[in-house]
């Protein structure tokens, strides 16, 4: 079973279903989530950067693309919540396009050795 590096690598620009994000509020004083937050028309967009070797990884995760490196989340993500991952191509700038991409993506199966996990929400450890 490849691992997410090994299937997409790190700082490729990818598409996720914005469901895989918290949509707890922040805390009593902030009422804003991660999932509202970070996400877009039930999608949101993501970059690994680093891997911690235990099959869990360093992302950030924006609204939009291009606000994935300046204005994202930074989050811990594991390789079962990934599994749905899939490359955005830049080129292809229709946001239907995009939750098309996402939606389908949840009727994939994970790969082999891989278990999804959506019920484990990403929660922001930076935010930023």
């Amino acid at each position: 079973m490849a691992s997410f590096p090994q299937r997409i690598g790190y700082h490729q620009t990818c598409v996720l279903p914005a469901a895989i994000l918290s949509a707890d509020p922040v805390d009593d004083q902030d009422a804003s989530s991660l999932q509202a937050d970070a996400s877009s028309d039930g999608i949101c967009y993501l970059r690994v950067i680093d891997s911690f070797h235990d099959g869990t990884y360093l992302v950030r995760v924006a609204a939009r693309p291009d606000l994935v490196r300046s204005h994202g989340y930074t989050v811990v993500l594991t390789e079962g919540q990934l599994a749905s991952a899939l490359p955005w191509n830049c080129r292809t700038k229709s946001r239907p396009f995009a939750l098309h991409v996402a939606s389908q993506s949840l009727l994939v199966p994970a790969p082999v050795g891989v278990s999804p996990a959506p019920e484990q929400e990403a929660k922001a450890i930076l935010v930023g």
